[in-house]
């Protein structure tokens, strides 16, 4: 979805030629992506800064680097 741009998105799971991406359909269906997309938030929408692009999923990014950094400690060559 962020490489192919289409006007719905239904359409990723068309079977119209014109529309027609294989990829989405042979991992989920719509109706489940669609409930994912409803019900999967990780920040509240009124607390949110209008110019942090990542502000939904800032919670999820910070808490991801602070866990790669504890557990992930690269060899030197």
């Amino acid at each position: 979805m962020g490489l192919v741009k289409l006007p719905s998105i239904s359409d990723y799971w068309s079977t119209d030629d014109i529309f027609q991406q294989p990829f989405p359909r042979t991992v989920m269906t719509r109706n489940r992506f669609e409930l994912l997309l409803q019900y999967l938030h990780f920040a509240d929408n009124y607390n949110l800064n209008p110019n942090d692009r990542i502000g939904k999923i800032r919670y999820l990014v910070n808490l991801l680097n602070d866990k790669f950094k504890a557990y992930y400690a690269p060899k030197p060559w």
